[in-house]
Order: C-alpha cells, then sequence, then structure tokens
C-alpha cells in the first residue's frame, strides 16, 4: 500500500489530488525512501493496527497495483474512452458488438473494475491519503472477484481497446451521420392510427413487448429502411459522441460542414420530440 500511493499512486489520479493531505498516521511511516528493518517493523505494526487483517486479505491485488498501476491505472484514468461515463458507456457497447472473443469476455471485467474504481475512489471526496488506502481495501472487500477481474484487465492493452474502439465509433458515426442525412431528404414518418393504439391498450403484455410494440406506432422509412423512434435516437447518439470528442464526420474523403450536421441533428431531434409527445397524448386520452 505504502509503495502504491507513495510513487505511482492512485492518489496522484484523483480529481482533488492536490487537495488530499498526507495524515499524521501515514507520515509517521510513509516519509522515508529507505528505511531501515526496525522501521520497517514499526511501520508494519501500526499499518495492522489501523488497517486490521484486511491488508493480508488482498496482496495478491495490491502486488497487481504495484507492477500494473503505471499501464492500466493510467489508462482507466486518463484515457477519455474509460474515465468519461458517456464514453465508457459507448465502449462497452462496442466490445459489446465485437465478434472478437477476447473483447467480449473483457467487457464484464472491466466494467467491474472500472466501476468499481470510480465509485470507491474517482468520485469519493477522499481528504487524507489513509482514505485512499482504505479505498483499495474497500473494494478488495465488496467485490471478491475483483483481483481476477483486474489481472483480466491488465492482460489486455487498453491503449490498443481503446483505439479500436476510437476507429468503430468513428465508423459508427460516418454511417449513422449518413444515414440521418438521408433521413432528412427522403424520410417519411409512419404514425399508428388511433385504432392500432386502442387494440393494443386492450391486450395484456409485459414490459419488453409494450416496448416493443409502442416502438411501431412511430417508425421512420428512409426507402427500404424501417428506424423506430428509440433507433433514430440511438443514431442521433452515436454522431453527438463524435462531435463531443472534437472529431468531424468524414464521409468519402470529404469533410462534411459541421453546421450542416449540426442542422440535420436538430430537425430530426425536434421531429422525434414532436412525435413523441403527440403519441403519448393520444395514448392517454385513449
Amino acid at each position: 500500500i505504502l509503495y502504491i500511493l507513495k510513487y505511482y499512486t492512485l492518489k496522484e489520479y484523483h480529481k482533488s489530488s492536490d487537495m488530499i493531505r498526507i495524515d499524521r498516521n501515514w507520515y509517521r511511516f510513509g516519509d522515508e525512501r529507505e528505511p531501515s528493518i526496525q522501521h520497517l517493523s514499526k511501520c508494519y505494526n501500526e499499518c495492522i493496527s489501523c488497517f486490521e487483517n484486511e491488508a493480508f486479505q488482498c496482496v495478491e491485488l495490491l502486488d497487481l497495483i504495484v507492477k500494473n498501476i503505471k499501464e492500466l491505472i493510467e489508462q482507466l484514468a486518463t484515457s477519455e474512452n474509460f474515465a468519461s461515463k458517456e464514453h465508457f458507456a459507448n465502449t462497452m457497447e462496442t466490445l459489446d458488438n465485437c465478434k472478437e472473443v477476447q473483447f467480449q469476455q473483457l467487457v464484464s471485467a472491466l466494467r467491474a473494475v472500472n466501476g468499481n474504481i470510480r465509485e470507491y475512489i474517482w468520485d469519493t471526496n477522499l481528504q487524507e491519503t489513509s482514505q485512499v488506502a482504505r479505498a483499495i481495501l474497500a473494494i478488495h472487500k465488496r467485490d471478491k472477484d475483483f483481483t481476477v477481474n483486474f489481472k483480466k484487465c491488465h492482460d489486455e492493452d487498453l491503449s490498443r481497446v481503446s483505439f479500436l474502439v476510437e476507429e468503430a465509433s468513428r465508423l459508427q458515426a460516418v454511417q449513422s451521420f449518413t444515414l440521418l442525412e438521408k433521413a432528412n431528404q427522403i424520410g417519411q414518418w409512419n404514425v399508428a392510427g388511433c385504432d392500432q393504439v386502442l387494440q393494443a391498450s386492450f391486450i395484456v403484455i409485459d414490459n419488453s413487448e409494450e416496448k416493443k410494440q409502442t416502438n411501431e406506432w412511430l417508425v421512420l422509412q428512409i426507402g427500404s429502411d424501417k428506424l423506430n423512434y428509440d433507433q433514430i435516437e440511438q443514431a442521433i447518439d452515436r454522431v453527438l459522441l463524435g462531435f463531443s470528442k472534437g472529431k468531424r464526420i468524414e464521409r468519402s474523403g470529404v469533410h462534411c460542414n459541421m453546421d450542416c450536421q449540426e442542422k440535420t441533428l436538430s430537425e430530426l431531434q425536434h421531429h422525434i420530440i414532436v412525435l413523441k409527445s403527440t403519441q403519448h397524448t393520444t395514448t392517454k386520452r385513449n
């Protein structure tokens, strides 16, 4: 724990790193660069009195963090695809849809590791160095599979994963924008009639079936393609995600005008909001 926090340190990547102070207990046994055996023995006793036997129970995890913190923790803390909640959700979706088995297996491990570190460290108001150490122990105590998942994440090159996600996101953004632009040009809205809505209201269905059915009440016809409003919003989100990363959508080697892109998205979003509102009102009345 000393080595983790003093030299590579999870602490340095915390949003309030400059505000986390070295408390008295930590300073007494954490400031010696080349401690003597006697000093180490004293530190050991104080560490055990502070953290009890929890430190023994996660020795393997602490060892993994010491050896890999610079590669893995730095990626989780600084790469937008992992550090941003919005972009991390997109990363998980991209890996979920990936055909490579190794990436599909990485999803659950990465979600657990990133989620625990975010909850216990990044998003927590830590004020003292000892609290960072306690947070590491708390993660291990809560999630017995954390060490195994941490190792799975380390066994993958997260920088490569991040690169592949970037490429996939760029391609999805291009495809989605092309589709939305086409929708804005030739798309036709098909809205369910009152008879269809009334007929559905008398049928007892579960939530998933209800969602599927209500999705059919508002459909955008684009040539031979049909998209419900959830699929349209997903396409819009993909393009907006590309914008949020400071990218320009490219199509056929030509940069699309960003004002044009924003206008297309804005118009489609407006149509969806209006039609959803109309649909909701109609359903409620019926």
